[in-house]
């Protein structure tokens, strides 16, 4: 079975319960969503449809995860890779802007610049806590997709 990915999501399930990833797909012309929780057997699919409709139950709208977890695993891992990679190259980046940026330690540059951007924030009248935060979301987003790599050193 070969489903046709739309999207993953990663979702931590608040602070204790078991985080889960959430695939949306298409599979023979219906619009499927996957939940797959880390544990291996731990998958249910749901036609999106149905649920618009208010369909939850047993013989109308199951389907049988076990035919889909694969494939789902399969895909979740290589968005994880993906995305893993991508982070990488942003570090990267950072890594060179701040080698140019001032002559001092990687750290004390990085103060510098946040430092010289709130200045900015100022003269253009940009809320840098504002920007921190959303940064901070985006960050969260960026790498919360797969709980088993995070801190990892490139």
């Amino acid at each position: 079975m070969k489903p046709k990915i739309i999207t993953i999501a990663y979702h931590r399930n608040g602070i204790a319960g078991e985080p889960f990833h959430v695939v949306l797909f298409d599979d023979n012309g219906d619009r499927m969503v996957g939940i797959v929780f880390e544990e291996p057997a731990h998958c249910a699919v749901l036609n999106v449809a149905l649920l618009s409709a208010g369909d939850i139950g047993y013989g109308s709208n199951s389907w049988r995860g076990d035919s889909y977890e694969t494939a789902l695993r399969e895909s979740i891992a290589a968005a994880s890779a993906s995305q893993r990679q991508g982070n990488r190259e942003r570090g990267r980046r950072a890594s060179q802007i701040l080698s140019t940026y001032g002559n001092d330690e990687p750290r004390c540059n990085v103060i510098d610049l946040l430092t010289d951007l709130m200045h900015w924030c100022d003269q253009e009248f940009e809320d840098f806590e504002q920007c921190c935060g959303r940064a901070a979301h985006h960050f969260g987003q960026e790498t919360t997709d797969d709980i088993a790599t995070k801190g990892e050193r490139p």
